[in-house]
C-alpha cells in the first residue's frame, strides 16, 4: 500500500512497480496520510521517505501508524535535508525520535547514510509485542 499526496509521485511509483501493481501485490493511491482513516488489515512494516516533514501533526500521524501496525511491527522514517530551507539532519532526527516516543514506539534507533548531495537519516522504531 502506498499513499502520497503528489499525483506525480504516485504515477512514478506506479511505473516503477508496474508488475506488482498489475499482480495486485501493490496498491497506490493519491492522498494525505493525515486524512486517511484505516485499512482492512494491519501491517508488519511501514516506511516513509521525505514525507514526515510535511505532516502538520507528526505525533498524531505516528499514533495512527502505530495503530495500523501489528504487535512487533516496525516503522522506518527517512529524511534527507535538501534545499536551502531544509531542517538540519540532527535536529530533525531528534524531533522524529521524540515524536515516535510520544506515539508509543519503542526500540528506537537511528541510522545515517552518506548520500550525495546530502546524507540521509532513517529512524527505525517498533510497536511493542504485547
Amino acid at each position: 500500500m502506498g499513499i502520497d499526496p503528489s499525483e506525480t509521485m504516485r504515477k512514478q511509483a506506479e511505473r516503477r512497480n508496474r508488475r506488482a501493481v498489475r499482480q495486485g501485490k501493490v496498491r497506490l493511491v493519491t492522498g494525505n496520510i493525515e486524512e486517511w482513516s484505516a485499512f482492512e488489515h494491519s501491517f508488519t512494516k511501514i516506511y516513509s521517505v521525505n514525507s514526515a516533514m510535511f505532516w502538520t501533526d507528526r505525533v498524531r500521524v505516528f499514533q495512527k501508524l502505530y495503530g495500523w501496525l501489528e504487535p512487533g511491527g516496525r516503522i522506518a522514517t527517512t529524511y534527507q535535508p535538501l534545499g536551502k530551507h531544509a531542517l538540519g539532519l540532527d535536529e530533525f532526527a531528534d524531533r522524529l525520535i521524540d515524536e515516535l516516543k510520544q506515539a508509543g514506539f519503542v526500540q528506537i534507533r537511528r541510522e545515517t547514510k552518506p548520500f550525495r548531495p546530502a546524507p540521509a537519516v532513517c529512524i527505525i522504531a517498533e510497536k511493542a509485542k504485547s
